[in-house]
């Protein structure tokens, strides 16, 4: 009995961590006018975003792809084989720079 409540216990403390890798698997953040290089396991023949207006797209090969974000928001990445089967689905979240918010905070109050 003890053994399966320990078992218990460490599945839950540990829950945190594995809730956090697979979010970092399905979501690629990007800085508002930045980029990021993405890789895909297996060749794709169509890849797209949903919302060109958040972030385009640049196919560098079958397998790498350059994600440019253009302004602050979500959309999501779909690479699709020849066949038409998703091989790959992320969702894109752009958002701000710090340095970039810290410089707006130091204009409006005047420092």
């Amino acid at each position: 009995m003890r053994y399966s409540i320990f078992l218990g216990l460490a599945f839950c403390l540990s829950w945190p961590v594995m809730a956090d890798q697979i979010q970092d698997d399905l979501m690629i953040p990007i800085i508002e006018s930045e980029g990021s290089l993405v890789q895909l396991e297996h060749e794709a023949s169509t890849v797209f975003v949903a919302d060109p207006s958040i972030a385009s797209l640049q196919v560098v090969s079958s397998k790498t792809v350059f994600v440019l974000a253009h302004t602050v928001g979500k959309t999501t990445l779909y690479a699709l084989d020849e066949n038409d089967d998703v091989i790959m689905q992320k969702e894109i979240v752009v958002h701000k720079s710090l340095q970039h918010l810290q410089q707006q905070l130091r204009e409006q109050s005047g420092s």
